[in-house]
């Protein structure tokens, strides 16, 4: 895998927003090589959704399959069918940073796919097998538009 240097405001950003309130729960950033912590602040002890943290999974995916550009590289459109529960922020033009500032779901959804996750609906298991966690991102795991909404 190539790793490239994200945007710092892209990651910042990632850890603090979120649908229902935008305030910083945690932020942790370790030394990939030693595994020292190099920043922690706020409360990182409480165990909390994936939600807004799975934002920074998806930068890498994005950028790592050259969908994200920079800060506004894409800019999409919203399209009917899209989820727009989040108001009238998740039915605009949005670019990487309105997605992180608003938590726009249909553009985290774009970026999913252009990462190779899976979006096919969970098929159904013959009964007596056993059912998967569904973050393997094998067809038939659990539908990827929704897999960061999820408990952890």
């Amino acid at each position: 895998m190539v790793f490239r240097t994200l945007p710092l405001v892209l990651i910042a950003s990632a850890i603090g927003f979120g649908t229902s309130e935008a305030r910083m729960i945690c932020t942790i950033v370790t030394d990939a090589s030693s595994n020292r912590i190099m920043v922690e602040q706020g409360d990182c002890g409480t165990r909390v959704t994936p939600a807004s943290t799975f934002k920074i999974a998806l930068s890498v995916m994005g950028y790592d399959a050259r969908f994200l550009k920079d800060e506004h590289t894409p800019l999409l459109a919203f399209k009917k069918g899209y989820p727009d529960y989040g108001g009238k922020a998740w039915k605009q033009p949005t670019d990487p940073m309105g997605w992180l500032e608003y938590s726009v779901v249909w553009y985290s959804q774009q970026i999913a796919r252009a990462g190779g996750l899976s979006v096919e609906p969970r098929q159904s298991q013959p009964a007596g097998e056993p059912q998967g966690h569904g973050h393997d991102g094998k067809r038939g795991g659990r539908n990827a538009d929704h897999r960061w909404l999820e408990r952890a």
